[in-house]
């Protein structure tokens, strides 16, 4: 239960960072470059994981056709090697599967970001910090 509730309270401290940087990196440089660059990268990452599970879809019907061939070429031949053999004559060509998208490989915060990110976090725990010491 601890775990999940650390994972939970994780994923709301990165959120929270994430906007409250944004934030305070629009209020002093009074600009929405980063979030206009991160927009970007989620669009072509979406897209390029798009690509990728519709990849992924054809190679599991390719693997479930070859599933079908074999069970066929099992009953119809002696020997599955003998099948095999057979069927890659028949089809030489390979197929390989591509990288998953990451999106880290898309979108890396700037010095900047990072920064705002860090100063949104630290501000937070003194607040939090305070407001426990003055109510509890």
């Amino acid at each position: 239960m601890a775990t999940i509730a650390l994972l939970v309270g994780g994923a709301v401290l990165n959120a929270t960072a994430f906007v409250g940087g944004n934030y305070l990196a629009k209020y002093f440089s009074g600009s929405d470059a980063e979030r206009i660059r991160h927009d970007k990268a989620l669009e072509k990452y979406q897209h390029d994981m798009g690509e990728w599970q519709k990849e992924q879809k054809l190679y599991q019907d390719w693997l479930n056709e070859q599933y079908l061939e074999k069970k066929q070429a099992d009953e119809n031949l002696q020997s599955t090697d003998q099948a095999f053999i057979l069927y890659s004559k028949a089809h030489p060509q390979a197929h390989t599967l591509q990288n998953k998208p990451e999106f880290s490989n898309y979108y890396s915060p700037s010095s900047t970001q990072k920064q705002y990110e860090l100063l949104y976090v630290g501000g937070g725990m003194l607040a939090a910090g305070y407001a426990i010491s003055k109510y509890f």
